[in-house]
């Protein structure tokens, strides 16, 4: 299976694509081993490097301009709460929406409108960033502007943001989110 194989997949959980690949009778087991995989791989696959500093910087400074931070993700709540954890992360956002907490996965916008509710903003009060299609057209099905972010791997992509940004340091230099 190639990444594009895998792209097909999304649209659900971890759990959701699983059980699509396996079939439900062998479901529970392969869950449970993904998760343990998962956890216990975690920190070998997901490099803490400069750019894992740069993103930390640049919540950090969101929350010192009185920025809400909250998270939606097509993974799932467990998935989330390991990464988080693992990262140690797990104190930095006011909000989390995983596929678990929405009938309707990305592109959706349903996950977004939780977050606007949540904080009680329009649209308009808004930023969405995101690295992949599914997340841009979630945030524009939403009315939200987006940045799409090319700080893992460039992507091109084919619906197109509003803002693109190549490291996280542009959303402090470049961008209107302007230090107060």
């Amino acid at each position: 299976m190639d990444e594009s194989d895998i792209e097909k997949l999304f649209g659900g959980s971890e759990e959701d694509i699983i059980r699509k690949v396996v079939g439900e009778d062998k479901a529970s087991e392969a869950v449970e081993l993904f998760y343990n995989n998962y956890s216990d791989l975690h920190d070998s696959l997901v490099i803490q490097d400069r750019l894992f500093n740069e993103i930390k910087e640049l919540l950090l400074f969101l929350e010192k301009n009185s920025k809400s931070l909250s998270i939606f993700t097509g993974k799932g709540k467990r998935s989330l709460e390991i990464s988080l954890r693992k990262l140690g992360l797990d104190n930095t956002f006011q909000y989390l929406v995983s596929d678990d907490d929405v009938e309707n996965s990305k592109p959706h916008k349903e996950g977004l409108l939780k977050i606007l509710n949540h904080f009680g903003v329009e649209a308009s009060e808004a930023i969405f960033f995101g690295d992949s299609d599914l997340d841009i057209l979630s945030a524009n099905q939403a009315y939200i502007d987006s940045i799409g972010v090319n700080w893992f791997r460039h992507r091109n992509f084919r619906i197109k943001p509003k803002f693109i940004s190549n490291q996280p340091r542009d959303i402090m230099t470049k961008f209107w989110i302007k230090e107060e």
